[in-house]
């Protein structure tokens, strides 16, 4: 597991000129940055190490498919294959994709919206300042328990310190669509939105 800055992303911060907080959701629902701009933004934003840590673990727990692997609790050792379907995707399931307009986005969005309406707390996005670079193969937990390690190693607050994760950030619903069809989704892609 890797985490490194998101240089692109402090260039994007400092063009946006935006703080993270209300205002924010406020300009992006009011058109009020340029598509392109907002386009970035939006792919820009990263989840607090503190609700990986927390709401995002709870939701983990409560995955209700396959309970324990190999007789041990599935939160201990869940896959980010595993919880796709249930965790992921089924978060934004119902949302509508502020990118695209589109039913169905990505974790990270899914979680805007919830913090617009103020049903989680006002921190949990926010522009991120690092992103982590893992396996789709790779327990669930110990992605976490690494990004909260990495906090405390570098003494940075886990509320405030934003991780792009691209499991989470970008909209698997588009993903598996594309797939369905046969189509790729070529790397490239992917090193543009990040």
């Amino acid at each position: 597991i890797y985490v490194h800055i998101a240089p692109q992303l402090a260039k994007l911060r400092q063009k946006i000129a935006v703080p993270c907080d209300a205002a924010v959701d406020r300009i992006v629902a009011n058109n009020m940055i340029a598509s392109q701009e907002k386009q970035e933004y939006l792919g820009s934003l990263g989840i607090s190490i503190d609700w990986l840590q927390t709401g995002f673990m709870e939701e983990v727990q409560a995955a209700e498919e396959l309970s324990t692997v190999d007789g041990f609790p599935f939160e201990t050792t869940a896959t980010v294959y595993d919880i796709e379907p249930q965790v992921i995707c089924s978060k934004g399931a119902d949302t509508i994709c502020p990118v695209d307009g589109r039913l169905g986005s990505s974790y990270v969005h899914a979680l805007l919206e919830l913090q617009k309406k103020q049903e989680i707390p006002p921190d949990v996005v926010g522009p991120a300042n690092y992103m982590l670079s893992y396996g789709w193969g790779y327990k669930v937990k110990d992605i976490v328990d690494t990004l909260a390690d990495f906090c405390e190693t570098n003494s940075l607050d886990p509320k405030t310190t934003y991780v792009w994760i691209c499991c989470l950030c970008n909209n698997q619903h588009r993903v598996q669509e594309r797939l369905k069809t046969g189509e790729t989704v070529p790397f490239e892609e992917f090193r543009q939105v990040f």
